[in-house]
């Protein structure tokens, strides 16, 4: 995952391929901003990489407020 991160920072140069205001460069610019806890999952494996469980357990309650 380091060298992702890399990749993504300016350093790496791919930053810098897109301009500013582009959807891509907001992309880039959320998960740069947000990597610690994008990753942390990594860090511990009790840890789910997703939050389907989550979304399944309150789909019933947001059908019913519909």
């Amino acid at each position: 995952m380091a060298s992702a991160h890399f990749l993504l920072m300016d350093r790496g140069g791919n930053r810098r391929a897109f301009p500013d205001g582009s959807a891509t460069a907001k992309a880039l610019n959320y998960s740069l901003k947000r990597w610690a806890a994008l990753t942390r999952y990594l860090d511990d494996g009790s840890l789910p990489a997703d939050n389907n469980w989550v979304e399944n357990q309150i789909r019933p309650i947001a059908m019913t407020c519909s």
